[in-house]
């Protein structure tokens, strides 16, 4: 049938083959699909109404999980503590070798903030929330 062409793996028969010009998946990706950091991004990037002090103001849910961490540090919660000093620390840090560097590309500053999200997500999955009684 098909002299000199051997069929295996990655090689499927030529009659089985896609035809030229037809593409392998004719519908394609769907238009407007996200991926998983444009997903993380507008969920932590979402505005979320609180009562602070008696007013009710909007802020992102990043800086909401940043004072809820927060409260909870200043009652006590060791785990709260040493994640916001931990965070804090890992930011100066690259502040400072952000200031004593060259000018730093985009690609660079997302792999780095990419380390700073990886170790914010493994201390955050160690840190056990107090009940209170």
């Amino acid at each position: 049938m098909n002299e000199g062409y051997t069929v295996g793996f990655g090689k499927p028969p030529k009659e089985h083959q896609f035809t030229k010009g037809q593409s392998g998946n004719a519908k394609g990706r769907k238009k407007g699909s996200r991926n998983l950091k444009e997903m993380v991004d507008s969920v932590l990037c979402a505005r979320i109404t609180i009562t602070e002090n008696g007013r009710r103001t909007s802020i992102n849910l990043t800086e909401g999980m940043l004072k809820v961490q927060a409260k909870l540090a200043l009652g006590g919660d060791r785990g709260s503590a040493k994640l916001l000093l931990d965070l804090k620390q890992t930011l100066d840090a690259l502040e400072a070798s952000y200031a004593t560097s060259s000018p730093v590309g985009a690609e660079e500053r997302r792999a780095n903030d990419a380390i700073i999200l990886a170790a914010y997500a493994d201390r955050v999955k160690d840190i056990e929330p107090e009940v209170a009684a």
